[in-house]
């Protein structure tokens, strides 16, 4: 599949079920995706030519020992990748983040609740 045809999106989550989930829900979708177990899994792994390409990259917010916030993930991906032009939306079941709600909003250009997400909701932020 090449950026002509499908969009691509990444998922950063140290947990497999909501890794699957997201393929579940985009299964059948014009889009292609890559996934990774965690923020180390992402490091290690990711090629900066499908960071630069993706339109959106979805990270989750709690990583048990630290959160997306206290790395500065959405910082460290801007700042290591600048031809990424695409999105960087926070995935977490929390619905305020407390203390860090000004991180967030600085940080993350959306959020996406893990209970119930979608297809429709991944899809605002590839258009």
């Amino acid at each position: 599949m090449t950026f002509d045809t499908a969009p691509l999106l990444i998922a950063i989550d140290d947990e497999q079920f909501y890794l699957d989930e997201l393929g579940y829900e985009l299964q059948g979708q014009r889009v292609e995706y890559k996934t990774f177990l965690g923020p180390n899994a992402f490091e290690d792994g990711a090629k900066e030519a499908d960071i630069n390409r993706a339109k959106v990259i979805i990270v989750d917010y709690d990583f048990r020992t630290c959160t997306a916030i206290d790395r500065d993930l959405a910082g460290h991906i801007r700042e290591k990748y600048p031809k990424f032009s695409g999105k960087i939306v926070l995935l977490s079941l929390l619905d305020d983040f407390l203390k860090d709600n000004d991180a967030v909003a600085r940080s993350f250009d959306g959020v996406i609740n893990k209970k119930g997400f979608s297809w429709e909701q991944i899809a605002c932020y590839l258009n």
